[in-house]
């Protein structure tokens, strides 16, 4: 009897298991099916086609074919008199219970006025499994119970193929590039912005993208007519040449709907928020409005609205000019997106796409009226339904840039919110990837706590997996971002990358990452870090990519001889081991210098390895930090395998201890030694 009680308690852990990843599949048994299949077993079940019971019946939805961000759309027309019908959802013979315009299990069908036409819209639910659907269509004919079915196909895009991982170093703050002459060099000299295409270069960047198209709201310069900031368009063939002289590839992307107000702007939230709107205006664009409760009105914020017509061709044209230039092989679109407080003139867009049920007399509202109903009903049951409706909007609006500034060869990108997938400001990578966006970069940042971003990773790992798209992980220079109970920010930024490339993704790995950005490693919250070590965590970050992708030969290990060691130098020990199936080599190995660090000696070389082999070098360097405040100093290597080609090599690093401008032992900070 025990026996018999133990196999029970487990059939019923079983079967609460299956029942709970049904549901958690928004997918359920339901009768309406066992129903349906008798009938049809019966021959009972009408068609579209003779031998159908009723002349004139049909049952069709309006393609057969559907991405991730269409509707499915349903007809039936039926020259008869019935009663209550539906459409029911199934995939695998399990019903849909829960779709992105509200939580039903049935979808009603309603008569088109003065017709024998019923119509209705389904819309499938973020993250929908592909593959053939059955859509059930049941209604009653004199008190009996009838049915019609069709099927069509939810149908993803394939990633577009690619032969490598991509490493991307983006530089966002063109404004004063020419004017500045004090960018660090990897030699650590000072110079014009040359020496950022030389920083992208020494980190082992394959693509160096920046931003190209920005609109600022309040420049005299821009106009209605002319609403792209030239500095920046102009700054893109002074960029390209010495990009391509660095054998890099280059990129640029647009500021879509985000319009640019500087910090000048008026203290006053209200007057700011009022003086944008009348920069919108003078710019010909319709903005997002939000609702400011505290003076109860609708203000802009800073993007322009998913339905402002002008802002979409302008986007569109400069992706077309984009696309035209030779200089440029990837194309980016940043500000995809509306802000959770924003797009409240969207609402009678959004009632009409989504279906959205309303109160009596709604259209004959005060437009005021309208959008403050919607700021209080997206909060609530229509969350859901809204956060779609955007997703599914923005998605739209990438394909039709792709379409019409006829990007066909070069890569098109995204850059996509990290947490929540970006879904809170209606921004969803796999509608994204259908619209056609060949890469998506996602931008884990602006996530001050390391639980905070593990909590991230959860999310993106149940979402999708390595091979579903073309994802590019990037982080970006921000310390106070970048915290940690037991790291500095720097190795908090290693950690964070090493867990998006290797751990992120249930399986796979991304297909790219991005250092944000370059400007910011040189003039940004960089905290007591030098550019140079910034540099080299992103380096570092590149080599981790490409080593998940098995391109990089060798394995490192830094240690510090601690005995031989002083207080101004430090003796390195570097451990060197092919980590490939075959010999691998030859190599140059050194320490990077940085302000506080500098190598003594050269660059030591290693020759050809056989499977499994190391080889332990020794390296001196000089230590001292002249403003006397460093807490830490790094102590960088780079591996190399190319003379010309500088993707081909690897950084590591540890950092040392300081205080009063000098090494304190024991020397690791980390004491792993």
């Amino acid at each position: 009897m025990r026996r018999i009680f133990i196999f029970a308690i487990i059939a019923v852990f079983i079967a609460a298991l299956s029942v709970f990843i049904v549901v958690a599949l928004n997918l359920t048994f339901d009768a309406t099916y066992k129903r349906y299949e008798a009938s049809r077993a019966k021959g009972m079940v009408l068609t579209n086609t003779p031998p159908s019971a009723h002349a004139g019946i049909r049952f069709v939805s309006d393609k057969r074919k559907y991405r991730r961000y269409d509707a499915v759309r349903f007809s039936f027309t039926m020259p008869n008199a019935v009663e209550r019908p539906e459409v029911k959802i199934f995939f695998n013979k399990r019903l849909f219970t829960r779709t992105m315009d509200g939580d039903r299990r049935a979808l009603p069908l309603h008569a088109q006025k003065g017709t024998t036409v019923f119509e209705g819209v389904w819309f499938p639910p973020l993250a929908p499994k592909l593959g053939e659907y059955e859509a059930v269509l049941t209604f009653a004919e004199n008190g009996v119970e009838k049915f019609m079915q069709t099927t069509f196909m939810l149908d993803g895009a394939v990633p577009r193929d690619i032969d490598k991982p991509l490493a991307f170093a983006t530089l966002e703050a063109l404004g004063q590039l020419t004017s500045r002459s004090n960018y660090r060099a990897p030699d650590m000299t000072e110079g014009d912005w040359r020496n950022l295409v030389k920083a992208a270069s020494f980190m082992g960047a394959d693509v160096f993208v920046v931003n190209g198209g920005e609109t600022t709201g309040t420049s005299g310069s821009v106009t209605a007519d002319n609403v792209w900031s030239k500095e920046k368009i102009d700054s893109l063939t002074m960029l390209a040449e010495e990009v391509k002289q660095q054998h890099m590839q280059m990129g640029a992307w647009i500021h879509s709907f985000f319009i640019q107000f500087p910090g000048s702007e008026t203290p006053n939230w209200l007057d700011r928020a009022r003086s944008r709107g009348k920069d919108f205006a003078r710019l010909g664009y319709r903005p997002s409005l939000k609702y400011e409760s505290e003076a109860g009105e609708f203000t802009a914020d800073w993007h322009c609205s998913l339905i402002d017509e002008k802002r979409i061709n302008d986007v569109i044209s400069l992706a077309a000019a984009f696309n035209r230039n030779p200089n440029i092989d990837f194309i980016g679109l940043d500000y995809i997106r509306a802000l959770p407080t924003g797009g409240l003139e969207l609402v009678d867009d959004f009632v009409r796409q989504m279906n959205i049920a309303v109160p009596a007399g709604f259209s004959t509202w005060h437009t005021n009226q309208r959008m403050l109903w919607l700021s209080q009903q997206r909060r609530g049951e229509m969350k859901d339904a809204w956060r779609y409706y955007k997703c599914r909007k923005e998605a739209q609006i990438v394909e039709r840039i792709r379409r019409e500034a006829r990007i066909a060869e070069k890569n098109l990108w995204v850059f996509n919110l990290g947490w929540a997938h970006g879904i809170e400001h209606g921004q969803d990578p796999l509608m994204f990837l259908d619209s056609g966006a060949d890469y998506n970069f996602i931008m884990l940042y602006e996530i001050p706590e390391a639980q905070e971003y593990n909590h991230l990773g959860r999310q993106w790992s149940s979402y999708v997996r390595g091979n579903d798209l073309n994802l590019v992980f990037g982080n970006s220079v921000d310390t106070p971002l970048l915290l940690s109970g037991e790291l500095n920010s720097v190795e908090e930024y290693t950690r964070r990358m090493s867990y998006a490339v290797n751990s992120m993704l249930t399986e796979g790995h991304p297909r790219g990452v991005f250092f944000h950005d370059l400007w910011r490693a040189n003039f940004g919250r960089k905290g007591e870090f030098p550019a140079m070590e910034w540099f080299v965590a992103g380096g570092k970050a590149f080599s981790d990519l490409k080593g998940a992708y098995k391109l990089v030969p060798v394995a490192t290990k830094i240690s510090f001889n601690q005995a031989k060691s002083t207080y101004n130098k430090i003796v390195v020990v570097a451990e060197i081991m092919n980590q490939t199936t075959g010999e691998a080599g030859p190599f140059t190995v050194k320490l990077v210098n940085t302000p506080t660090l500098r190598m003594n000696g050269t660059a030591q070389k290693v020759p050809v390895l056989i499977p499994g082999q190391s080889v332990t070098l020794t390296f001196t360097a000089s230590i001292y930090d002249g403003t006397e405040s460093r807490r830490f100093a790094m102590v960088p290597l780079l591996v190399t395998w190319s003379d010309t080609d500088n993707t081909k090599r690897m950084f590591d690093y540890r950092y040392i201890r300081m205080r009063n401008g000098v090494s304190v032992f024991p020397l690791a900070k980390d004491n792993a030694d």
